[in-house]
């Protein structure tokens, strides 16, 4: 019969002055060495049909290190992942300055909040696309948007460009990160006066701040 490990650990039995003997345990290095070892040892071998006591604590020191080991990648994973997109990444893509933020006061209506961001730049820069995705709105959009695309990413987001001037894309086209979309507007006071393009992101039909939650 097959047992996971080959030998038990070293445990020394010792006798005392009065004739009795008692077990002496190995210390914590040796224990760990042994488990070493039998790790190694077992990955050579079929697998048991039996396990000792020495077995069993043996898997057990195994299994807190493996238990550490996953814990730390975990920990490497979530400190790399994706963030929410920042101000700044945002007027670095137009090459503009965010002039109204998702909550702030609208600028025709001050007692409502806007829904929104609006990158102010120069009339008829081009606006390219914050990430992949799919054309599902080309034209016209009522609401206080003007000219718009919108662009749905695979996660189902929709992330619509207003205030255009002009669009240069069609509706079911296949949009890369940094395609251009069309042109930059200013379309009076759906834009608050300003030359640029107005955003915002819809999540299961609800519009969300981007600042706060991660792009495609």
């Amino acid at each position: 019969m097959f047992r996971l490990f080959p030998s038990p650990l070293p445990y020394d039995r010792t006798t005392a002055n009065n004739g009795s003997s008692r077990l002496r345990l190995p210390t914590a290095s040796a224990f760990l060495q042994n488990a070493t070892a039998k790790f190694w040892w077992t990955s050579h071998q079929n697998f048991p049909y039996s396990l000792s006591l020495c077995d069993i604590q043996t898997m057990q020191i195994l299994k807190s290190i493996l238990y550490r080991l996953a814990r730390f990648y975990l920990l490497i994973f979530f400190s790399t992942a994706a963030s929410p997109i920042t101000i700044t990444q945002i007027e670095s893509h137009f090459g503009g300055k965010v002039v109204q933020k998702f909550g702030d006061k609208l600028w025709l209506y001050p007692e409502t909040t806007s829904t929104r961001i609006f990158v102010a730049m120069a009339y008829a820069s081009q606006v390219t696309s914050l990430f992949d995705g799919r054309v599902i709105f080309s034209g016209y959009l009522q609401g206080f948007n003007g000219l718009s695309v919108q662009v749905q990413a695979p996660n189902g987001d929709i992330l619509t460009y207003s205030c255009l001037s002009r669009v240069s894309t069609k509706k079911s086209a296949d949009i890369r990160k940094g395609q251009p979309l069309g042109f930059s507007g200013g379309d009076g006071d759906k834009c608050g006066g300003h030359p640029g393009v107005s955003l915002y992101l819809l999540r299961n039909s609800i519009r969300i701040n981007p600042l706060d939650h991660n792009l495609p």
